[in-house]
């Protein structure tokens, strides 16, 4: 027999005792440091927040909605709060269990108590948990308004041809679904991170040799992820009627007879896998997890590839007989959204023989043909009203108002205020933010009218304080200031007067004749609350108009169509129909 030897031992000629190590105590000193550290952090990451809070109740305050802003500030505050102690109390209460039923293994044989070491690794993943808990935390609060409507649901009356739900679900109450689905599997997948880690550090390395507790409670956590998938698809179902796979937006033949289907079978298949992995905690094997993991890949693989296939195949050769219900389906609700559900369509013949008597009826279509091009147009009214340099035309929109008693097509856009022209010792931060924060009014001509030397025949133009003639009257006696793409807001919740005492007829003020101190209103509030925000809608962009004027007894005077598509008019006193077109 060959001689034996014994495994060699590091520490058996330690000129110390091994079971008698103890870590360090740092001394009073290090705790004071680390506390001013941390208040320091703690004061740098909230100054900037308590600093937007307090200038925006300010703000609100000023325009009479503060209880509407501290209601917007509660529920963040809430969903903050409930968000953080639910993500803390999982993830702290997964790691508390790991610690508790993972095993010592090789920390015995350095010789260091395990309680020594356990309690390092309880604090390191009681601040993981809350690290994770504020990570997962942090946005929640932006998802305020889909709790505000799902608090808040009431059902509208019209249904769905798909699912037969109510559209309020899809509006209302399918985004916070949404919302908590996706953060339930973000707490839910850094959790099974976390119990892995928990399991697996051995002090120094980590060994992913789990034992069968381990094994056990990661199933636990991965069947909490199976059945969160399962909701997910679940819902998935429901944004077909959002998306555009086919020729119409929304539920196509494939997403009714493919996608649809598939994500009913992945919610099951899920549902079935979560069991799965429920039974594990019986049989405690690692096949049985990678199995699952495995299953679910592959349906989500073929699930990607079968409605394409669909699409393809079945759709594509006769694309129009396939989408043809579909395609009603969207005309039919689309009519209905606009409220055209009652247009009755008639065919017109256009072979009538046309008469004097015919034109002379019919003025009011005649002096409405457009003539004039839009990109000719847009020169001319960069040349001869933008005035000054720092202002600019982005484009010309069409619309109806009332002149006159009549309705009139107009070409109109908004004078912007582009900050990037101004010269650049104007090129200040009170000059940029303070001063300089809007445009002024709008250009706004018949589509059909000319004047002199072919100019256009001008119902709004220039930024004169006198009336220009008759029609543009009523859009005199205030400043009318356009946010655009270039400026799109003041910073200032009292812009300072852009009109000094000199203002003359067709110039604006000169960079160096701006003042330079705040104007100061006798009634700051009433000032502020008569801001009227106007919009004005093409259909490549949206311009924000505020109109800053009261005439006629305090009735505004609208710019814009109303929001279904009306005209707006230009007098005050037929304008109090007029909303914002959304």
């Amino acid at each position: 027999m060959g001689r034996r030897y014994t495994p060699f031992d590091p520490f058996e000629r330690s000129p110390f005792n091994v079971q008698d190590f103890t870590i360090p105590r740092p001394p009073r000193r290090f705790w004071i440091g680390v506390g001013f550290f941390g208040l320091a952090v703690l004061v740098i990451l909230l100054a900037n927040p308590l600093i937007y809070f307090w200038t925006e109740a300010q703000w609100y305050q000023a325009l009479g909605l503060q209880s509407v802003y501290l209601a917007r500030v509660q529920y963040q505050a809430w969903l903050f709060a409930g968000s953080l102690l639910v993500a803390f109390l999982v993830a702290a209460g997964n790691v508390l269990i790991a610690l508790r039923a993972r095993t010592g293994g090789p920390l015995r044989a350095v010789g260091i108590r395990r309680a020594t070491l356990r309690s390092g690794v309880g604090l390191a993943g009681l601040g993981a948990a809350a690290l994770i808990a504020l990570i997962l935390s942090a946005g929640v609060g932006r998802q305020w308004q889909d709790l505000v409507l799902f608090l808040h649901y009431s059902d509208s009356g019209v249904r769905e041809p798909l699912f037969g739900l109510d559209v309020s679900f899809y509006l209302l109450q399918l985004p916070l679904l949404h919302d908590v689905v996706n953060w339930l599997l973000g707490l839910f997948f850094m959790t099974g991170l976390l119990v892995v880690a928990a399991y697996a550090w051995r002090g120094d390395t980590f060994d992913l040799n789990l034992s069968p507790v381990a094994i056990a409670h990661l199933s636990v956590v991965l069947a909490l992820i199976a059945f969160t998938l399962a909701a997910s698809a679940w819902l998935g179902r429901y944004d077909l009627l959002y998306q555009h796979h086919g020729v119409v937006f929304g539920a196509g033949y494939a997403d009714v007879n493919a996608r649809a289907p598939i994500a009913a079978g992945r919610t099951a298949l899920s549902v079935l896998l979560g069991a799965l992995l429920l039974f594990n905690l019986v049989r405690r094997r690692y096949a049985i997890p990678i199995a699952a993991g495995s299953i679910w890949a592959a349906a989500a693989i073929l699930g990607a590839i079968y409605p394409g296939l669909v699409q393809n195949v079945a759709v594509r050769p006769s694309e129009l007989n396939q989408e043809r219900p579909y395609i009603q389906n969207e005309i039919k609700y689309t009519r209905q959204a606009y409220g055209l559900q009652d247009v009755q369509a008639q065919q017109f013949q256009g072979d009538a023989p046309l008469t004097a008597a015919d034109v002379s009826n019919d003025q009011t279509t005649i002096q409405n043909l457009r003539l004039w091009d839009y990109r000719p147009l847009l020169d001319t009214y960069a040349q001869l009203q933008t005035i000054r340099t720092y202002y600019l035309f982005h484009d010309i929109d069409l619309d109806r108002y009332r002149i006159d008693g009549n309705y009139q097509q107009l070409e109109i856009s908004a004078r912007e205020l582009d900050s990037a022209k101004l010269p650049s010792q104007a090129q200040t931060w009170v000059n940029q933010r303070l001063v300089y924060t809007h445009g002024y009014s709008v250009a706004a001509s018949p589509v059909s009218a000319v004047v002199d030397e072919g100019l256009p025949d001008y119902v709004a133009g220039d930024i004169s304080e006198p009336d220009r003639r008759e029609q543009d009257r009523h859009l005199r006696g205030g400043s009318r200031r356009a946010h655009g793409r270039n400026q799109p807001h003041p910073v200032g919740a009292a812009p300072w007067r852009l009109q000094p005492a000199g203002f003359t007829a067709g110039h604006a003020a000169e960079p160096d004749a701006l003042p330079h101190q705040r104007s100061r209103a006798r009634e700051r509030n009433r000032s502020v609350l008569d801001l009227r925000r106007r919009s004005l809608h093409s259909g490549r962009r949206r311009q924000a108009l505020l109109d800053h004027r009261r005439l006629h007894g305090g009735v505004d005077v609208p710019l814009l169509a109303d929001d279904r598509g009306r005209p707006g008019q230009l007098h005050p006193q037929l304008g109090q129909g007029c909303r914002r077109r959304v």
